[in-house]
């Protein structure tokens, strides 16, 4: 079972491989895709435990020639929905207590997989989902 750190243990982690595969590989990343895909890392992650919250989480991460993938597996093998977000960012209201210490408000959440798929439309990066007897993999393809 993961703990609420892991997503931002594999983000520091990913980051540092990421760069240093840069550097000795001689690879053209830009920065940018970099930001992009550690995002998208934490969201995945984040999302599978919520989904899964005592069970078992897998991270993977694979660079390929000209390409990066991230991948999170859980145990649920119902496809990642978008949940329904303002439409208007007007409309989201400041909450003063959101940094406290173990504060949880309901009306966070929500923006995770909106973000994934705004991140990674078609083209140069892409999500997929695959289906296991036993779980899910969550796949994100980014192109450099």
């Amino acid at each position: 079972m993961p703990s609420r750190t892991f997503p931002g243990t594999v983000r520091v982690l990913l980051e540092a491989h990421i760069r240093e595969q840069r550097c000795t590989r001689r690879l053209v990343i830009p920065d940018r895709l970099i930001d992009d895909a550690l995002l998208v890392a934490s969201e995945l992650l984040n999302n599978a435990i919520a989904a899964t919250p005592f069970a078992e989480v897998t991270f993977k991460a694979t660079l390929e020639w000209r390409a990066l993938w991230v991948g999170v597996w859980d145990s649920s093998r119902a496809s990642p929905r978008p949940t329904r977000v303002p439409a208007e960012l007007n409309s989201v209201v400041p909450d003063g207590n959101a940094l406290d210490d173990g504060y949880e408000s309901e009306d966070i959440g929500g923006w995770g997989l909106p973000i994934v798929m705004s991140l990674c439309p078609d083209g140069d990066r892409d999500i997929t989902w695959t289906r296991e007897p036993d779980g899910k993999w969550t796949w994100a393809r980014f192109r450099f």
